[in-house]
């Protein structure tokens, strides 16, 4: 068995909202092969394509699309599944909020982080 990541992507239908709304998902799923997994990752997109009611009523259909890209990953201890790099304003609050979120995860499991300071 090997492992892949495939990215999953489903369309947000919001009743009367004129906006598309996309969401692409990362999933690691274990196979044989890329036909295995592919043959996976769709049963399980078809089963997660689902038709809701929000909290104000209004009905939502997660549209599954398709499967967009698979990647076999790497065996090691340590493989980067996903990145994504975020542009801000300099007075952005953005990176309060990280950490803050690090903190949390950092308390939790009793590891104190280290914030490095570098010039900009």
């Amino acid at each position: 068995m090997r492992n892949f990541t495939i990215r999953a992507i489903f369309k947000i239908i919001l009743e009367e909202d004129s906006a598309d709304h996309f969401d692409e998902q990362i999933w690691l799923i274990s196979g044989s092969g890329e036909r295995e997994v592919y043959k996976l990752a769709m049963e399980n997109g078809f089963r997660e394509d689902e038709v809701f009611s929000n909290l104000n009523g209004q009905k939502v259909h997660w549209k599954f699309m398709g499967i967009s890209e698979i990647t076999a990953v790497e065996q090691s201890n340590i493989s980067l599944i996903s990145s994504r790099t975020v542009e801000t304003d300099k007075n952005s609050l953005f990176e309060n909020s990280i950490l803050q979120r690090t903190g949390k995860l950092s308390d939790l499991y009793h590891h104190p982080i280290k914030i490095r300071e570098f010039d900009h």
